[in-house]
């Protein structure tokens, strides 16, 4: 169970993270790069979170089945 709240949870940051990234490439087409870039770094912190989620279900899968 906990094993696949942690999928999920990791499936809507990477979701988040691509919404964030396509905010980013509308705010360089309009030349705002601050703006383009503050959304690109919460992006890869997002892909971040979520492969470490991953990779903490990843392991406890590994606890469970051991």
């Amino acid at each position: 169970m906990k094993n696949s709240v942690l999928l999920v949870l990791a499936a809507l940051l990477f979701i988040a993270s691509l919404w964030f990234f396509e905010k980013c490439g509308g705010l360089f087409g309009t030349k705002d790069y601050l703006g383009g870039l503050l959304h690109m770094f919460i992006g890869f912190s997002l892909v971040r979170a979520g492969v470490e989620l991953a990779r903490l279900a990843v392991i406890n899968r590994g606890r469970s089945a051991g």
